[in-house]
């Protein structure tokens, strides 16, 4: 009899379980429907959101430059769906807006050119850039105030920032090239009067064997309108080729003993050790190096020592290491 009773109390207990499972998950199902339907009505609403706009200009007359205090961005007030605005934000849109100065007139302020442009005029030109449904309530600020001044050239060095290795047993071949290795560059006098060089974007160049070209973008710490290059681009040219070691003996020479006097030199050859590359490697050739020590001064000096210095060393020869790096002397009457 307890045994029954046992078996049916669990039955009950798992028919109450199965009971409120389904109750939590009907509740669960409602209140999401619920919360969607609530979401929906809302973004079917319409907002108001502010969007920030970058105004580019076109039409600069060439001997003139736009100065740095120049407005280059508004705001524009938009009135739009919550679709819409969730949409903005998640593609992070970039919005741009062009203006061609060439039909605003100028006002000549000592120096400057000043343009006034009122953003009211703008409204409609604006919402051609915004989605359907999408309405430009206001723009700020009210007017964009653009500042010209007579433009000043000159030319400046291209500086490659660019990070190089090479994989082992290689390295550059003669030297790099960069074309044009200078530009012109345009801006007011304040701004030209401060520059010296112009940088290339960095870039990384890693375990190089083979020959590279390049094609690096010129850095503007300002912008196109406000400082101007002659070229927004240079090429750079990696020439690689593969190097081994070799060594030359090379005799000592000295060339200001005076007349009646002999240096006596031991030893009297070097060896010189020396990376070369393999194009070059057939080029070797020891009368191509030249020897010897500083011989100023050699008759006063107190030591019977010298430092060997070398007077003559081919393009091709990067030199690692001489052996000996000192050597001893005497000087005798002949």
């Amino acid at each position: 009899m307890t045994s029954g009773n046992y078996d049916i109390s669990l039955d009950e207990q798992k028919d109450n379980q199965k009971r409120s499972k389904r109750k939590l998950n009907i509740f669960l199902i409602c209140f999401i429907i619920a919360t969607v339907s609530w979401l929906m009505i809302k973004l079917s609403g319409t907002y108001s959101h502010n969007v920030v706009v970058s105004v580019n200009y076109k039409g600069i007359k060439n001997n003139r430059i736009m100065l740095p205090s120049s407005d280059t961005i508004l705001i524009a007030n938009i009135q739009s769906s919550g679709y819409n605005i969730i949409y903005n934000r998640l593609l992070d849109e970039d919005y741009r807006f062009q203006l061609d100065l060439s039909q605003y007139p100028s006002r000549k302020n000592g120096n400057v050119f000043e343009i006034n442009i009122e953003t009211a005029t703008l409204t409609y030109r604006l919402g051609n850039y915004f989605k359907t449904g999408e309405k430009v309530v206001s723009i700020y600020p009210a007017n964009l105030r653009v500042k010209l001044e007579r433009a000043y050239t000159k030319k400046v060095p291209v500086k490659p920032n660019v990070d190089i290795t090479y994989k082992k047993q290689y390295a550059v071949y003669k030297h790099i090239y960069l074309e044009p290795d200078s530009v012109y560059v345009t801006g007011s006098k304040d701004v030209i009067d401060n520059i010296s060089f112009v940088e290339t974007e960095k870039s990384e160049q890693k375990n190089l064997s083979k020959n590279t070209l390049l094609e690096l973008s010129l850095k503007n710490s300002l912008n196109k309108f406000v400082l101007r290059y002659s070229a927004e681009k240079v090429k750079m040219y990696i020439p690689v080729a593969e190097y081994t070691e070799e060594y030359v003996d090379i005799p000592l020479t000295f060339e200001t003993v005076p007349a009646g006097y002999q240096l006596i030199a031991y030893p009297d050859k070097i060896r010189c050790f020396f990376n070369v590359s393999i194009p070059d490697y057939d080029k070797i050739s020891p009368d191509a190096f030249k020897a010897g020590i500083n011989e100023k001064n050699l008759f006063n000096s107190k030591h019977n020592n010298a430092k060997v210095v070398l007077k003559k060393v081919p393009r091709y020869a990067r030199v690692q290491r001489i052996e000996p790096e000192n050597i001893e002397f005497l000087i005798r009457k002949k």
